[in-house]
């Protein structure tokens, strides 16, 4: 059979895609699709007539395969692609949720919890320095800048200049969803170009180009760890 060409490209864009959390769950997963994938060229070429069979083991029809796996919907290359994507997008929606949980539960009660449904549109990384970071340098949104009186959202010390800024020197965002986005692009940034992916290679963020790792550098770095290794 000739294989077509979306079908081959499938692993390296998933790849792409794919942490170590979400390849764990999904290895049980590429088992079942296996046999499945398995099962239905034994039907298409053997007909269904077809069994597997293993002495010490029950005799397995193809017919029953089909009814348990639905392997009689896949007739074509794109029919086995589109259903490994439909089980990659649903992996990746039961780890979402997983995530949002498990950011929830860490930060239930506290400000920054009203910005986990733009938080967890995030890479895990980079949502992993969005919540570890915040805890640092605000204790979750308790300890904020505030302009007129009112919240600025700006839960991690950041201070690029805008028209509105808060107390301390610190820009003042327009709402939650404004604060997480232009953190979350300076974080990618630092993570994907400049490759600092620590909180220690992080720390450019306490203390600009200039870190000296001693003294409140080094408690930086060590307090957001803490946070960082229970997400990432």
């Amino acid at each position: 059979m000739k294989i077509q060409q979306e079908f081959i490209d499938l692993p390296q864009n998933f790849s792409r895609r794919m942490t170590l959390l979400r390849l764990w769950n999904l290895s049980v997963v590429g088992a079942i699709v296996l046999g499945m994938v398995s099962m239905t060229f034994i039907y298409r070429y053997l007909g269904t007539g077809a069994s597997a069979v293993g002495e010490e083991n029950k005799i397995i029809s193809t017919t029953q395969t089909e009814k348990v796996l639905g392997a009689e919907d896949i007739k074509t290359d794109q029919d086995i692609a589109k259903y490994i994507e439909d089980v990659v997008a649903q992996s990746e929606k039961m780890e979402k949720d997983e995530f949002e949980k498990e950011l929830r539960n860490m930060v239930k009660g506290y400000p920054i919890e009203k910005m986990l449904p733009y938080i967890i549109k995030k890479d895990r990384i980079v949502a992993a320095f969005i919540i570890s970071i915040a805890k640092k340098e605000s204790g979750w949104g308790k300890r904020v800048p505030v302009l007129d009186g009112k919240d600025c959202y700006n839960y991690w010390g950041y201070r690029g200049i805008r028209k509105k800024m808060g107390t301390g020197g610190h820009t003042c965002f327009d709402s939650r969803e404004d604060a997480v986005n232009t953190v979350a692009k300076r974080i990618e940034f630092l993570v994907n170009e400049k490759k600092l992916n620590t909180p220690a290679k992080m720390s450019i963020w306490k203390c600009g180009s200039e870190c000296d790792k001693d003294g409140q550098v080094k408690k930086w770095i060590s307090d957001v760890n803490t946070i960082f290794k229970k997400i990432k």
